[in-house]
Formats: C-alpha cells, structure tokens, sequence
C-alpha cells in the first residue's frame, strides 16, 4: 500500500487517501490497483477507555495553568467522546495542591456525557473555568454502560453563544 498524500483534516473527520497495487513474482505491477479513502474522526488516530473487566475508572490530568488576566482565556471545556447506550463520563476540577475537588465543579455536579460528540461542552452548572482557580486538574470518570466509553480527546475555548 502506497500514501500518495498528507491527511487531509477537515471539522468532522480525518481523511486519508491511499492506494494499493498487486505485485507478481517478478514485483511488476500486474495491473490490479485501486484508490481508497479511509476516514478517521477527529482526533481519532487514539482513545482511552476503560481496561477490560472493569465498569468504571478515571484518569486525572497533569495540572492545567490558566492565566486570568488574560482577556482571550478560555472559559469552557469541550470533550470529544463516544458513549454508548448506558455509558457516560463525568468531569471534575481538582486543586493540584490539596488533591480536594473545587467547589462548584465536582463530579455530581457535572451533567454527564452519555452520546457522540466531537465536542461535547462540559458543564457545571451555571460555571464555567473562569470560575476556577487558575491552576487545576481535570478528571475524567468513566463508566461502561452497553459498552466502554471512548475518549479522544479535550480543549480549552473561548465561550461561544450556542
């Protein structure tokens, strides 16, 4: 299999094209070949998920450092997850220094993930991150439902008007 080009990213997907060829005994091409198209979802390429046997499991980040004076600073967490029927992930904030759950931002509090997204908003509430100190952890805790939740992938942005 031969890749004639870069992937090609777009808002949905990763596209790679490709092409193969049949080779014979003397390595001629024969004249069997075709092109394809594979598809990846955006930040496909990897995921975490929960280890075989297990309904439930979280993953906490390395501290996340904001800087509130700064007037482009995000103010929301978006997600891309995959749950199916019956999974969800929660998310929390965590003090990096005590290891303690922010208020306003724990797991209880958190309205769950439980679809396809590739930018599920994380919310709290009526709070967003400029709520919260400027330095924290994230975790994510998921649990299996019909099968285990997929996390791709997370960003900080700026609050939108959806």
């Amino acid at each position: 299999m031969i890749a004639p080009s870069v992937p090609l990213v777009d808002k949905q997907e990763i596209k790679l094209y490709y092409s193969g060829y049949r080779f014979s005994q003397t390595k001629l091409i024969e004249g069997e070949h075709a092109c394809g198209l594979a598809t990846l979802r955006l930040d496909g390429f990897t995921h975490l998920t929960l280890e075989e046997g297990r309904d439930q499991g979280s993953m906490t980040t390395i501290p996340v450092d904001r800087n509130p004076d700064d007037r482009n600073a995000a103010t929301e967490l978006h997600v891309n997850a995959s749950c199916a029927e019956g999974s969800r992930i929660e998310v929390e904030l965590i003090d990096p220094e005590s290891g303690q759950t922010l208020p306003g931002f724990s797991r209880a509090e958190c309205t769950p993930i439980t679809t396809d997204s590739l930018a599920h908003r994380v919310g709290w509430g009526k709070r967003n991150l400029a709520d919260a100190k400027t330095s924290f952890q994230i975790r994510f805790h998921l649990t299996k439902g019909r099968a285990t939740p997929k996390l791709y992938a997370f960003e900080f942005r700026e609050a939108s008007n959806e």
